[in-house]
């Protein structure tokens, strides 16, 4: 399974990290970092062009949270579990009380935290059982005060999370001529055009929905 190779690819290069996190850092640092964000930069209507094809319009700014190709994704995965510690990552999804499984956001009206409105109904807040931003319950994975969360589950939920597109995939959904004049990176793509179509397809959403 794709998953897996993934998995066992990703697994042999922490093993190599834990070793030694001051070499890894050694080794990232002779990279022109720079250089290599313009390149992923230059990605972005390769994705923009995509994501339209099959229906979607997304703000350049966002695009990599849709998808990423595979050196991006093992740069930024790569870079998140050097910068960040278990126990960091723990506390940071256990602070986030508003995307948990079993949250009381969405369930309290935006205006007025104090009651939880369902169907037109008013309930008070202490009848709402969930997660808030004071604790958690009992059956959350965040419930307990301290945890980790270790670089295995990091990898597993990104692989779920994220959807990676290869250069060649790009390639032949975009055809070749769109895809070269992309990637040449000579002007002759519109960038301008593609966050113009962003602007217009998101006045026309709030349109529609005032």
């Amino acid at each position: 399974m794709k998953i897996d190779r993934y998995l066992d690819k990703f697994n042999k290069k922490l093993g190599k990290i834990e070793k030694d996190r001051k070499e890894e850092l050694g080794k990232a640092e002779k990279i022109n970092e720079v250089d290599l964000l313009v390149k992923f930069d230059g990605y972005k209507p390769l994705k923009f062009e995509r994501l339209k094809k099959h229906g979607q319009i997304i703000w350049d700014h966002a695009l990599d949270a849709y998808e990423m190709t595979p050196d991006e994704f093992e740069y930024y995965l790569a870079r998140y579990l050097y910068e960040t510690t278990p126990e960091e990552r723990y506390d940071k999804a256990k602070s986030e009380w508003f995307v948990h499984e079993h949250t009381t956001y969405g369930k309290v009206g935006i205006a007025h935290l104090n009651i939880d409105i369902n169907h037109d109904v008013v309930i008070p807040i202490s009848k709402a059982y969930g997660c808030t931003g004071d604790k958690c319950v009992p059956e959350c994975k965040y419930y307990n005060r301290t945890g980790m969360i270790e670089d295995d589950k990091v990898i597993q939920e990104w692989m779920e999370k994220k959807t990676i597109v290869d250069l060649d995939q790009y390639k032949e959904e975009l055809g070749e001529e769109l895809f070269d004049k992309i990637i040449r990176d000579d002007d002759s793509y519109d960038r301008e055009r593609m966050r113009q179509e962003c602007i217009d397809h998101y006045c026309k959403l709030l349109y529609e929905k005032w």
